[in-house]
């Protein structure tokens, strides 16, 4: 287990989501606090569900139901809401970066899916990663672009690596993100086959969609001193590893995510502001749930009575690599625009090849500001 070193205060200064209710942050907040989804059928494309089966049932698409791979959607779905993060901080060229540091030192921490996983070709990944690389997608130098290919999981853990190098000065500014559309045929097939996917025809399952969720992080004295927004910020990170998997015969244990959860919660200071909101990556999948109401159990009696169990799939379907950034992303939100039930908030992401991560966000007032 690991937990991040926050020695230095770090605030997130800009924020930028695109689901499938919603084209932007506010849009997709307001519609989570909602209760609203934009669920619907996806049309056969070579997917067999059955004679009997009205379709698979899916987060509307962003990038549109054409049938295409990952990496051609991949750059369509996150300039948007890479952009507003971006401009929501302030930042908008090189030239407000020297204004505010004197130097240009910016870095880019990426979730996208596991190389191997279906409808994710590696060769046209390898392509993408490098243009990201060199260009951040949008025309924003820096000075390292870093990529996690570890799932659900993923966006939580860039966020670890974004606080170490905001804390070690390697970077002034650091932008976290996640990309991951799971609406492509080849992906589909190969877990309906897998009973993964949520059909008539089975118990449980998750509902496929697709998004972007992009952070921008600086430290908190930076971001006073040249007049950022302030929407948040990040108090804590930790992770661990499960050795159990969800589908496998073993025994569920939530030994990683209890450990996270807990690494979090025992080095708080007792009097710092309740959490009263958990966000987690619920999808439908069983074997998530099961091993979310064992850690639950063990570890949330120390939140105060009362505190709220958020899951926004349900609106916006299992979004893969981008679910971090988008709990935390959202997470922010209810606690400036007083939504919340506390002061902060914790964000929890579980990936099925074992990886654990969590974070402890908190709002604009009076935690960092």
């Amino acid at each position: 287990m690991t937990t991040a070193n926050l020695t230095t205060p770090i605030a997130i200064t800009g924020i930028g989501l695109r689901t499938a209710v919603g084209t932007n942050a506010a849009q997709t907040l307001t519609s989570v606090l909602a209760g609203l989804n934009r669920f619907r059928s996806w049309p056969r494309l070579g997917v067999d569900f059955g004679s009997d089966s009205p379709g698979l049932p899916t987060a509307s698409p962003i990038a549109g139901f054409d049938d295409v791979t990952w990496v051609a959607k991949a750059q369509d779905l996150a300039t948007p809401p890479l952009q507003e993060a971006i401009f929501s901080a302030g930042l908008y060229s090189t030239r407000e970066i020297t204004a505010a540091y004197g130097r240009e030192k910016v870095t880019a921490f990426v979730a996208t899916p596991y190389t191997d996983r279906s409808g994710v070709e590696p060769a046209a990944l390898r392509a993408f990663l490098a243009d990201a690389a060199e260009h951040c997608i949008v025309d924003l130098r820096t000075i390292r672009v870093s990529f996690e290919h570890r799932g659900h999981a993923g966006g939580l853990l860039a966020l670890a690596s974004a606080v170490e190098e905001l804390g070690s000065l390697e970077a002034d500014i650091c932008v976290v993100g996640g990309i991951d559309s799971l609406l492509e045929t080849r992906f589909l097939e190969a877990e309906i086959a897998r009973e993964r996917i949520k059909l008539d025809s089975t118990a449980d399952g998750l509902i496929p969609g697709e998004g972007a969720c992009f952070l921008v992080l600086e430290r908190l004295a930076d971001a006073r001193r040249r007049g950022a927004v302030i929407h948040g910020g990040v108090a804590a990170v930790a992770s661990a590893v499960e050795p159990i998997a969800y589908d496998g015969e073993q025994a569920l244990h939530a030994s990683g995510l209890s450990a996270a959860m807990l690494a979090i919660l025992e080095a708080r200071d007792p009097h710092a502001p309740a959490i009263a909101d958990v966000f987690v990556d619920l999808n439908g999948e069983r074997g998530r749930f099961q091993e979310w109401a064992l850690a639950e159990g063990r570890v949330l009696h120390r939140l105060p009575y009362g505190w709220r169990l958020h899951h926004p799939a349900s609106s916006v379907g299992d979004i893969g690599a981008a679910a971090g950034p988008l709990l935390a992303g959202l997470a922010a939100g209810m606690l400036k625009l007083r939504r919340a039930r506390g002061e902060a908030a914790l964000v929890c992401a579980t990936s099925e090849r074992g990886e654990r991560a969590c974070a402890l966000i908190t709002g604009p007032s009076p935690a960092v500001h």
